[in-house]
């Protein structure tokens, strides 16, 4: 007889502030570490199995969870979900030496039972093959994916869900990753005429292209802003060092005035270097316009 192994559900730290918004802020705390500490030892509590689909199954299902309640505000939910958080935690830790855990766990990971088993059965409820391709990308619930419109967020099929799925590794690798990358079109390259581009050179000497009649974008404004800033920051760098160096030229006709030696080499030394520095950038980024400054 199988025993169900509930999932772990977790929370954050957004969570718990939106659960115990109204408590005192040591309650707060505690809650906030309680459901961290609960995080952090079922994911280490995974470590203890050795096959590789029951680690990753896990991992997979404490971290859907974990999202998936991260928005809960209500009190006794949060308690409820930290108990059977506790218990899975009791469980997964006495799993290794629980035969009736461990084969329950491995049949949660093989999908013979649980929710990866109903995942694969609508995998192959299917008819298209592409379709059952982009589909088994992410195989977490409907309500997970309403939740949790991250990319980032997805949780593919592992090989043995492929297998029961019944997808070949080639049409794996030649799946696009949604209907909009397969539809996309490809941008038509129009050959302007000479007319309709126009050289513009910017008061840094920055030469760029704009075509007649149309609206510079954003990016580009943001780009030729951004360029003017570093490009002030440069010049204002080498003129502070060229202020540098006047004032040492001043101290050392002082020093000789008062027979005293000069020890004010290598500060000028640096000095030069760091000035010669920013005019190479200078240079560079205004290019032949400014070269003779």
């Amino acid at each position: 007889m199988l025993v169900y192994l509930p999932l772990p559900p977790f929370f954050c730290e957004r969570i718990m502030a939106l659960a115990f918004l109204g408590v005192h802020k040591s309650l707060a705390l505690e809650a906030r570490w309680l459901t961290l500490d609960l995080y952090r030892s079922l994911i280490k509590s995974t470590r203890q199995l050795k096959e590789s689909n029951q680690h990753h199954f896990l991992i997979n299902t404490i971290r859907e969870r974990f999202r998936f309640h991260k928005h809960e505000s209500s009190r006794p939910r949060v308690l409820g979900l930290l108990r059977e958080g506790n218990e899975a935690l009791r469980i997964l830790e006495e799993a290794p030496h629980n035969s009736i855990y461990m084969e329950r766990i491995d049949a949660l990971a093989e999908a013979k039972a649980g929710p990866l088993k109903h995942s694969v059965e609508k995998l192959r409820r299917i008819p298209n093959l592409k379709i059952r391709a982009l589909a088994i990308k992410d195989i977490r619930s409907r309500t997970s994916k309403r939740r949790d419109r991250d990319p980032k967020n997805h949780i593919p099929g592992s090989d043995s869900v492929r297998r029961l799925a019944r997808l070949p590794d080639s049409l794996m690798a030649a799946t696009p990753n949604s209907h909009k990358e397969e539809n996309k079109k490809k941008p038509k390259m129009i050959k302007r005429k000479p007319y309709q581009v126009l050289k513009t050179v910017t008061t840094q000497g920055f030469t760029f292209k704009r075509l007649r009649g149309w609206r510079q974008p954003v990016k580009t404004s943001m780009m030729l802003k951004k360029r003017v800033k570093k490009t002030q920051q440069w010049i204002d760098q080498q003129q502070n060092t060229e202020s540098l160096l006047d004032i040492i030229s001043h101290e050392r006709l002082f020093y000789d005035a008062l027979g005293i030696k000069d020890d004010l080499k290598d500060y000028k030394k640096s000095l030069l270097n760091t000035r010669s520095h920013y005019k190479t950038l200078r240079v560079r980024r205004l290019g032949p316009l400014n070269k003779k400054d």
